[in-house]
């Protein structure tokens, strides 16, 4: 699987701080439909005007069910950008809706979480 993202794929950016803003607008610029969460409302108000398809507050009790409903068929790429144990959990969330059924082996996932 080639690391470059594809004009129609979808991605989930978890984090919006300065490396999951950076992912996200890279990503857009390669014509990708971006999902980003995060907990600073400020963020994902930037997110929204920067063209994401949904900007989630993870605080939210329906978190789950919009990044669900805004995938779909299931994330190409997953980015985990917010360093925490909780965006390491969205991994799992975003992941579990992978896109093979498109054909596709999976979601390419990058987290930066320590171990």
């Amino acid at each position: 699987m080639a690391a470059i993202p594809a004009a129609g794929d979808t991605a989930v950016v978890i984090g919006q701080g300065l490396i999951g803003s950076l992912g996200t607008r890279w990503l857009l610029r390669h014509g990708v439909r971006v999902v980003v969460t995060d907990l600073v409302l400020e963020r994902l108000e930037r997110a929204h005007r920067w063209g994401v398809v949904d900007a989630v507050n993870g605080r939210e009790a329906d978190a789950e069910a919009r990044i669900r409903t805004s995938i779909g068929h299931g994330a190409d790429i997953v980015v985990e950008a917010s360093g925490s144990t909780h965006g390491a959990l969205w991994l799992g969330v975003c992941c579990a809706q992978s896109s093979s059924a498109r054909g596709r082996p999976g979601p390419l996932v990058s987290s930066c979480v320590n171990p």
